[in-house]
Order: C-alpha cells, then sequence, then structure tokens
C-alpha cells in the first residue's frame, strides 16, 4: 500500500533557504529507508516563507 505524506512548515522571514539546505542535505539519507519511493520540498510561490513537502 502506498501513503502519501503533504506537510507544510511557516519558516521565519529568510529562514526558508537554510531551511531547503538542510532538507537536502538529509534527503538523501532519507531515500535509502525501505518504502521511501519519493521526498521533495518545495517554496510555495506566494509566500517564499511556506515550504511544501512530499
Amino acid at each position: 500500500m502506498t501513503v502519501k505524506v503533504l506537510a507544510e512548515f511557516n519558516c521565519a522571514d529568510g529562514k526558508a533557504d537554510k531551511s531547503i539546505e538542510i532538507c537536502q542535505n538529509i534527503f538523501p539519507v532519507t531515500r535509502e529507508f525501505d518504502g521511501c519511493s519519493h521526498i521533495d520540498i518545495s517554496a510555495a510561490q506566494e509566500d517564499l516563507n511556506r515550504l511544501v513537502m512530499t
């Protein structure tokens, strides 16, 4: 069975880039877990401080 998780994060002003950098560093490890088929993070176009992780 496949489950898709959607998580939204509201970063403090100017902190989204650091949060994305942290995710870029840990996602390769996360992708190695059994059952992980995909993980990604995006910034909302209307609010660059809001990140969406799928």
